[in-house]
């Protein structure tokens, strides 16, 4: 094995006048060996950051540059630094370098560190940069777009954001491995970084490193995670407490903290009516606030909806795993065998009876099972019509059984059946938005055909390069993709939590554990969770039915809040509720932070 060296890093300090109130203050390269061209006030890095899974890089090399600029919101004005470039993280166990994470900061001049709070925030995924979150949130520029409609190709530009949280916070957007330009250092891969645990291991190895850099160990800490990093951010804070660094609060975007409850019917149904309520499909003569509609659906979600749906669940699962998660693996291949013959469960049955003694023994146990299992009341599902908007004896099929269909999905029934005689198909990110159905697009993954997602790739995109190399002077070889899909069907959600007990499947991941140990270890540390209305992916009311649930005592309940807004699952792209969250999250940083 090559012995890694991790070769000292001089600074040249260039003062270069730049259009713009800018300046190139500092540019990082390495004294005796470098793969960086400063060329015309940039700074272009040569070295080939890959996103495979084998991936790596042997250049140690903290490359940054660093530029001057100016921020004003109204009677406000603010001189702050842009860092874009390069940390190199250590391996806890024996020092030596392990990765390259990519990162942009925004810190702003002359303001004391121990007063002066620091942001790291992070996007989800698995594999997905910080590019939504950097480009479209709280940092000093973002792109402008038609949101939530298609922004038409090309004439893309950066405009200043009033509602940026620099006047309150210094930004740190961090890059997993594996994105953007954050790579391993060999003789690592990518893939040692590809897992729940591993992954919060990488950012407190960035977290430490950036503390220690840029001597900002004395000041106020948060994390900002969006989707998956709402599942990463209590694997971290706890990581983080177990290394000696307490933060001061957590901001929870679009949260997930239950795989095993993500699809929950209880936690889904409000969304679903809001989504029903934004197209005018339901009707409510007694009150104009959605919210206040909300919070009747969140009720009969969690009483009389709940009443059946939890049997019900319960029941289908046991079904499932016997029919699908079968502990004897000879056994659930031929199993395998007669489902892909059987015309529904019924037949699955009497084709197993016909069989050996164990398949026949699981065939009764099948069909116990199935016995349990009723049909939804029609006074339950007149109700659910008239929360959603969907005929209440479609929403009765839905807890009928056919084989290899998923029962009451309505995840993915609602939103291609609410606006089917507008031939529209409705976004599971953001419900507001919708595209005409259409055979081949349907069938095209997710991802790339949600109406949220086709509606800001390209400009999201675009905005990336714009501001990375016009704006900020970083330039690179390096190919970017938004999303890596090679690191999502590679991860490891194998967790150990703070109790040791081990989980290993993504179904099972729970990180409601390491949240409440970091809450009760860390009595000071505040918790606000951000939530979209109309975002199906991970639905605002599910995160509350979770953190209401969280094993805490009342006094340290008290330190999370509670937000939703009436947006999507990338909430802070609608202007309205990114102004209404600069002033919620203004106030929580005031609690949070103590003088």
């Amino acid at each position: 094995m090559k012995k890694i060296l991790l070769i000292s890093i001089i600074s040249l300090h260039l003062l270069v006048s730049c259009k713009n109130n800018e300046t190139i203050l500092k540019k990082d390269i390495n004294s005796e060996k470098s793969d960086n061209i400063i060329k015309k006030n940039s700074v272009i890095d040569e070295t080939i950051y890959g996103f495979l899974p084998d991936d790596s890089v042997n250049n140690t090399t903290e490359d940054s540059i660093t530029t001057k600029k100016s921020y004003k919101n109204g009677e406000i004005k603010l001189n702050y630094l842009t860092t874009v470039g390069h940390l190199v993280t250590l391996d806890p166990n024996n020092s030596k370098p392990n990765a390259k994470m990519f990162y942009v900061a925004f810190t702003a001049e002359k303001k004391p560190s121990q007063k002066r709070p620091v942001t790291f925030i992070y996007d989800g995924g698995p594999g997905t940069t910080s590019m939504y979150q950097l480009l479209g949130g709280f940092s000093p520029k973002v792109i402008k777009s038609s949101y939530p409609n298609f922004t038409p190709p090309g004439g893309y530009s950066l405009e200043d954001n009033p509602d940026s949280l620099l006047e309150k916070t210094d930004l740190i957007y961090i890059n997993a491995i594996g994105t953007a330009y954050s790579t391993a250092i060999a003789p690592f891969k990518n893939r040692n970084f590809w897992g729940a645990d591993e992954d919060a291991q990488s950012f407190v190895n960035f977290i430490k490193r950036y503390l220690t850099k840029n001597k900002r160990w004395d000041s106020p800490k948060f994390l900002m995670g969006l989707s998956y990093g709402t599942v990463r951010s209590p694997i971290l804070v706890y990581f983080l407490h177990k290394n000696g660094i307490d933060f001061n609060g957590i901001t929870s975007i679009s949260t997930i903290l239950d795989y095993r409850n993500w699809m929950n019917p209880i936690g889904q149904l409000p969304s679903f009516s809001a989504a029903a309520l934004n197209y005018q499909k339901i009707q409510i003569n007694d009150t104009n606030n959605v919210f206040d509609h909300l919070k009747k659906v969140e009720d009969f979600s969690s009483n009389e909806y709940a009443s059946f749906m939890d049997g019900w669940n319960d029941n289908y699962k046991n079904l499932n795993n016997l029919i699908y998660h079968n502990t004897d693996t000879i056994l659930q291949s031929l199993l395998n065998e007669k489902i892909k013959i059987a015309k529904n469960y019924h037949n699955l049955i009497e084709l197993l009876k016909l069989s050996s003694p164990a398949e026949i023994e699981l065939a009764n146990k099948i069909e116990t099972a199935l016995s349990k299992m009723s049909e939804m009341p029609d006074r339950i599902a007149n109700k659910v019509e008239k929360y959603i908007g969907i005929n209440s004896l479609d929403i009765k099929k839905q807890t009928k059984f056919d084989l290899n269909i998923l029962p009451l999905n309505l995840f993915n029934f609602l939103p291609s059946h609410l606006l089917e005689n507008e031939n529209k198909f409705i976004s599971f990110y953001d419900a507001r938005n919708s595209r005409f159905s259409n055979p081949i697009v349907d069938n095209i993954d997710y991802l790339f055909q949600d109406p949220l997602m086709n509606n800001t790739n390209s400009v999201f995109n675009a905005a990336w390069f714009l501001y990375i190399q016009k704006e900020l002077k970083y330039s690179t070889n390096s190919n970017f993709i938004p999303q890596n899909m090679y690191l999502i069907d590679l991860w490891n959600y194998s967790h150990t939590y703070p109790s040791g007990k081990e989980t290993k499947l993504q179904g099972d991941l729970y990180v409601g554990e390491d949240l409440a140990a970091a809450l009760n270890l860390n009595p000071n540390l505040k918790f606000f969770q951000a939530g979209g209305i109309y975002d199906f992916i991970t639905p605002y009311y599910q995160a509350t039915l979770d953190l209401k649930n969280l094993p805490l005592v009342n006094e340290v309940k008290a330190n999370i809040e509670i937000h939703n807004y009436s947006s999507g699952h990338l909430m802070f792209l609608d202007l309205n509720t990114r102004a209404k969250m600069k002033k919620d999250l203004e106030k929580f940083y005031e609690k949070a932070i103590y003088r």
